[in-house]
């Protein structure tokens, strides 16, 4: 996946595309083959409904989440998204930035790398990504527990 900008609220709350926040922020991401996949039959849906709607879809630099105008979609927009997704299958309530939190702990508990995890989410240092996104999980907490036992007994 291809990040080349980020969305801003600029004078009057007009959105617009920026650069991002720093020259980190644009970057590649390699995305396992199932994600992708989705991807791909999500652009092909995306397609088809928006020629309905009178635009070409076929340019790769269209958004993923156009409003039905082709516009960009308002920052609020995946919260309302997030928060009836939520209601409608009782799920825990995270916030939508919370995701990106929870992707770095997954990342750090599959044992990826402080220096991959740093580069995948765009941070122009590693100090950010050790300062802010290195919540260690339950799971984390019972391995170094258990690890600390095992070097005791020895």
């Amino acid at each position: 996946i291809s990040i080349t900008k980020s969305v801003t609220q600029g004078l009057n709350n007009r959105l617009y595309l920026s650069n991002g926040k720093t020259i980190n922020s644009i970057r590649m991401l390699d995305m396992d083959t199932q994600t992708m996949e989705y991807l791909k039959q999500w652009r092909t849906a995306q397609q088809k409904q928006m020629f309905k709607l009178g635009f070409n879809f076929l340019s790769q630099d269209n958004f993923i989440f156009p409003t039905v105008n082709n516009e960009i979609t308002q920052p609020s927009k995946p919260t309302q998204w997030n928060n009836a997704i939520c209601k409608k299958y009782g799920l825990r309530h995270i916030k939508v930035h919370g995701f990106r939190h929870t992707h770095a702990s997954l990342l750090f508990e599959a044992g990826v790398s402080m220096q991959n995890v740093k580069e995948r989410l765009g941070h122009a240092n590693i100090e950010t990504t050790m300062d802010i996104y290195t919540h260690v999980t339950k799971k984390q907490k019972e391995e170094t527990a258990n690890q600390f036992a095992s070097y005791m007994e020895n």
